[in-house]
């Protein structure tokens, strides 16, 4: 058919991918997916994450499902993509947990009442710093996202601001100027250059 025939073109596998994109649609279809979405989610993830081709069939029809619903949420295949090379390469996640990772933060951004194309930008933005924590990069910008939504931040850069806050609190005298820009930014006088 077209679709196959589309796909098979541009990734040069033949229909190699019939049945994950067939497979896909049929797990996905509540939710108002179609086999184009499902196609170009294939497609998306093929040019996107690195090891899309090492994976099983059922393996690459879970990442597929995932990237076609998470569209439907504003994020683009590409962004989980590489989003997916980033906590698999970087943070040391077996694609299982990183396509885990990628489903908490919509879960995150949607408890949080933000958008999750919003959320997911920010992270995005962060990657390189995050992946300083390791394994424990998603945790840290979970906590502060949360952070950021309990002082009342910009929902669209909130995470990503109070991340940069800390930045340059390795010698006093950079520390004791974050300190004053953070208190101006809380209101008062809740943090002493001293303490950090």
């Amino acid at each position: 058919d077209e679709i196959t025939a589309g796909l098979a073109a541009s990734t040069g596998q033949g229909r190699d991918f019939a049945g994950v994109v067939e497979q896909a649609f049929t797990n996905t279809s509540d939710f108002a997916t179609t086999l184009e979405d499902t196609a170009e989610s294939v497609d998306g993830l093929f040019h996107s994450f690195v090891g899309f081709m090492d994976l099983s069939e059922s393996a690459k029809t879970s990442l597929v499902e995932s990237a076609t619903l998470m569209d439907k949420f504003g994020i683009s295949v590409e962004e989980t993509g590489e989003r997916l090379n980033f906590f698999t390469t970087f943070l040391g996640m077996s694609v299982p947990a990183a396509d885990k990772a990628n489903k908490s933060l919509v879960r995150l951004a949607v408890g949080l009442g933000q958008g999750p194309s919003s959320l997911t930008a920010q992270f995005n933005e962060l990657m390189p710093k995050l992946s300083l924590f390791k394994d424990g990069g998603v945790e840290a910008f979970e906590k502060t996202a949360i952070a950021a939504r309990q002082m009342g931040l910009s929902m669209k850069t909130g995470a990503k601001d109070l991340f940069s806050l800390t930045e340059g609190l390795q010698d006093f005298e950079s520390a004791a100027d974050k300190v004053a820009t953070i208190n101006i930014v809380l209101g008062d006088s809740y943090v002493n250059a001293f303490d950090l």
